[in-house]
């Protein structure tokens, strides 16, 4: 229950403050899902072990990338809606650098 309660919290904290807050946004994103594969993992086993964990990583490293990509694809609309996005704030070549770093990972 308390996973559930934490992804509707890491829900409305995007859409009300972290999306307009640079890479604060695209983690948010990648927290609410690492949170929902553990509620999923959890709803299936009472516990979770060290390999799902370990495997869980992958998903906020996987989550904040492609929310990154996102943002640059919307750079336009988030510059107009005054989001200060990491594309908005820094441009779409470091971002796409970025993105190719969280890849890599």
């Amino acid at each position: 229950m308390l996973i559930a309660i934490l992804v509707a919290l890491g829900v409305i904290s995007y859409a009300r403050f972290s999306k307009s807050h640079g890479i604060l946004g695209n983690l948010n994103r990648g927290f609410i899902i690492w949170l929902a594969f553990l509620f999923g993992a959890l709803s299936v086993h009472r516990e979770i072990t060290m390999g799902v964990f370990l495997l869980s990583l992958i998903f906020p490293i996987h989550d904040t990338n492609s929310n990154l990509v996102g943002a640059i694809r919307d750079i336009e609309g988030d510059r107009r809606g005054g989001y200060n996005t990491i594309p908005v704030k820094y441009g779409v070549r470091k971002s796409v650098y970025l993105s190719l770093l969280l890849t890599i990972i």
